[in-house]
């Protein structure tokens, strides 16, 4: 009994916590010089990796041909933001713990976000889950030209 409350109060603080949370593309605007400075590649590429974690998770097990091109593109995409995040969080001294705590907690909050949603309004993208979703998919160039450069 004591495991339930605890994991629901867990629960709670993250769905609490996500509405205190700015919208990447807010986070973005902010800082115009986020392509350069490798801590905010870091910061939105983990958050970017955890937000296509929460579509692929959603996808799944999904079997529809009309879904199989957006797990796809997910997998495509996460793959992306994970590797060249990752690589960049190696390369400039982030340790691998503290990188792997940050992807984890964007990965949890935004698949609690996802079942929230799913479970209100039938479909994931709503809140900030959509607004990042659209923000990492208008940025996923960024990290193409990142991970081909990292590669070299």
């Amino acid at each position: 009994m004591k495991k339930l409350l605890c994991i629901a109060i867990i629960l709670f603080s993250i769905n609490s916590y996500a509405e205190d949370i700015p919208p990447l593309s807010s986070h973005i605007n902010d800082r115009p010089n986020w392509k350069s400075d490798s801590a905010e590649l870091v910061y939105v590429g983990t958050r970017c990796g955890g937000v296509l974690d929460a579509v692929i998770w959603r996808f799944n097990d999904d079997k529809r041909p009309e879904i199989k091109k957006t797990k796809q593109m997910a997998k495509q995409m996460g793959d992306i933001f994970t590797f060249s995040t990752a690589a960049l969080a190696e390369k400039t001294n982030f340790t691998s713990e503290g990188y792997t705590q940050k992807y984890k907690y964007w990965m949890n909050l935004y698949t609690s976000e996802a079942k929230d949603n799913l479970a209100k309004y039938n479909n994931i993208f709503e809140g900030l889950l959509g607004s990042d979703f659209k923000t990492c998919q208008q940025n996923i160039g960024v990290y193409k030209t990142l991970l081909s450069d990292l590669s070299k």
